[in-house]
């Protein structure tokens, strides 16, 4: 089996050389293209009830909180599809669907400025804090989807939930709703 080469730079690999196998992959990846795909790692986190469940997923690693693969511990990898979305030649997003969840609010987000759009985007920003540290609650689990965008100063945010929670997790919200929308706009 050894040495072997990294399914994506051809580089060789030894027996006893760091390597990784990622979940759906067709090979191992030496340990330079595994830090450099986790460079560009987007966030997920599940809100549900009082437990929260922390995601990092690259293009070819999936990492929970602890640095662990889910398939390290026999769970299930968190079915995920990200895709760069070009608005110009220069510009863009990654816009991250999980198949079974539906989004409900999207758009992005930026620090806590002191002018009109970061007095806007600290609406979503104090929510997404509230959630996190369990200051607001909701019957249906939550994914708060953190991607990076082209803008340094900015990330693209999506609000989803299980597709069968869509309705109820928009009547909890009431009112929060749009100014959420408002807020990611």
């Amino acid at each position: 089996m050894y040495p072997t080469a990294c399914v994506l730079c051809e580089a060789k690999i030894e027996e006893n050389d760091f390597s990784w196998y990622p979940e759906d992959g067709d090979g191992p990846i030496c340990e330079s293209c595994y830090s450099a795909d986790l460079d560009n790692c987007e966030t997920i986190f599940i809100v549900d009830g009082e437990e929260v469940s922390t995601y990092y997923i690259a293009n070819f690693v999936q990492l929970d909180e602890y640095g662990d693969s889910p398939i390290m511990w026999r769970k299930k990898p968190l079915k995920v599809r990200a895709q760069w979305v070009s608005t110009s030649m220069w510009r863009g997003y990654m816009d991250i669907t999980l198949p079974g969840w539906t989004c409900v609010v999207d758009g992005w987000t930026t620090g806590g400025y002191d002018d009109e759009i970061g007095r806007r985007k600290n609406v979503f920003n104090q929510w997404a804090t509230d959630l996190l540290e369990h200051r607001v609650q909701y019957s249906t689990p939550i994914a708060l989807v953190n991607a990076h965008t082209s803008n340094l100063f900015s990330m693209a945010i999506s609000i989803m939930v299980q597709d069968e929670d869509v309705e109820t997790f928009k009547e909890e919200l009431a009112e929060m709703h749009e100014a959420l929308h408002e807020s990611l706009t």
